[in-house]
């Protein structure tokens, strides 16, 4: 037994039907004609359908029916296109305008590949120093060519100047420098062994801004000084002047910078097995031996010795103490001709090593904007504002666990 189809439904097919059989005939027209009209259109697309207003009896498939886009509230269909939207939008990933900066005044920060974030921390304070990262846009194209890493280092400055991105993708300048992205190193050694490499890639250039960047930016002098104590003459050595790029700096026992300046000028008394051969007297006699600090660089690198080996278990060990330091540092009263004016630094960047363990943990570095005075902390592809003054508005400084301390030259010193 079959049921009689109800006379609603028959209506709807019905409707259907003509609107299908309609369509074709317009269509055959078309193909024969080999041209339309607006009317064609008009029907084909059922544009001549009424705007909707709630939608009670405007069809689905009518394109002035919007009701599955956006549900009026007063409507009978509160559901539509836009209720997926969430869905959909996640399924096409990440929305990238949220991989944009916010504004260029922002820094950007730099892709962790792994365990990078030691190489990412030295090359955000070398970036923010603008005299180094002008040295480095001034190298001419064909020593670039020449030098695969000084080329990656300055299209990196480039994308950090100048991208839109809120990070950059550093993989090709690590995979140029052939570091392995799989193992933490330590940032100081990478410092040391990456200012020389650039210093040896850039000795050839015309330019001369960034022939001796290097050098003029980071490189002061020291000379050891061993001085005989009965006749009160130095040895022959202690004329030479050696070049340092970075003072090593004793913070176990110490509570802040200055005493473990101190302790570095400090002298040393020989005497004993350690006794001093002095020509002058043609004896061994007790000595003293000092370093003293004969010139200053621009940008005065502080590496503060927070790894001591252990030699009982031939290990070393992470000292986690607190350790403070000034905003405004005065180098002239250490020099070995101390000056009363000049060389007065103003603290620029902090490296921080986070974490108790010695080959773990994680980098992450505070650098001032020179231009700004902003604060960022720069954490891989994060960067956040952190202020004027994250270390308090006077000179005595903070005691935040650092291990690098970048400090600047202050102006017209």
């Amino acid at each position: 037994m079959m049921n009689r189809p109800s006379t609603r439904s028959k209506s709807k097919r019905q409707r259907s039907d003509d609107v299908d059989d309609s369509s074709s005939e317009i269509l055959r027209n078309i193909h024969t004609a080999g041209e339309f009209s607006q009317n064609d259109i008009c029907q084909l697309y059922q544009i001549w359908k009424p705007i909707c207003q709630g939608c009670r009896g405007n069809s689905k498939d009518s394109p002035n029916c919007f009701c599955g886009l956006i549900p009026p509230s007063n409507g009978t269909h509160k559901t539509g296109l836009w209720q997926r939207m969430p869905d959909i939008i996640q399924s096409l990933g990440p929305n990238p305008c949220k991989d944009l900066r916010t504004s260029t005044d922002t820094p950007a920060g730099l892709a962790n590949l792994g365990a990078t974030c030691y190489a990412n921390s030295i090359l955000q304070c070398l970036y923010m120093n603008s005299a180094f990262r002008d040295g480095i846009f001034s190298v001419e194209a064909d020593l670039l060519k020449q030098h695969p890493v000084l080329d990656q280092l300055s299209r990196l400055f480039a994308q950090l100047h100048s991208s839109k991105l809120a990070y950059i993708e550093s993989a090709p300048f690590i995979k140029t420098l052939e570091l392995d992205n799989g193992v933490q190193q330590d940032s100081h050694e990478f410092l040391t062994l990456f200012l020389s490499l650039l210093e040896r890639s850039l000795e050839n250039s015309k330019i001369q801004n960034a022939r001796t960047i290097v050098q003029d930016l980071f490189r002061g002098s020291v000379s050891h000084v061993t001085r005989c104590s009965i006749c009160g003459k130095d040895s022959d050595a202690s004329s030479k002047m050696e070049d340092f790029y970075e003072l090593e700096l004793n913070i176990k026992g110490f509570s802040n910078l200055d005493e473990s300046l101190d302790d570095y000028l400090s002298l040393e008394e020989l005497h004993g097995e350690n006794q001093y051969y002095c020509e002058s007297c043609g004896t061994r006699v007790d000595a003293t031996r000092s370093i003293k600090l004969r010139t200053l660089p621009s940008v005065l690198n502080l590496q503060l010795k927070r790894y001591i080996f252990l030699p009982k278990t031939t290990t070393k060990k992470k000292i986690t103490s607190s350790f403070s330091f000034p905003r405004i540092l005065n180098m002239g009263k250490r020099l070995c001709t101390p000056s009363e004016t000049g060389f007065i630094y103003e603290l620029s960047a902090i490296l921080i090593h986070k974490g108790t363990a010695v080959n773990s943990g994680h980098y992450v570095a505070h650098i001032k904007d020179a231009k700004s005075g902003h604060w960022w902390e720069f954490d891989d592809e994060h960067v956040s504002k952190l202020g004027f003054h994250p270390f308090g508005e006077d000179s005595s400084g903070s005691s935040i666990k650092a291990e690098h301390m970048f400090s600047q030259m202050g102006m017209g010193q």
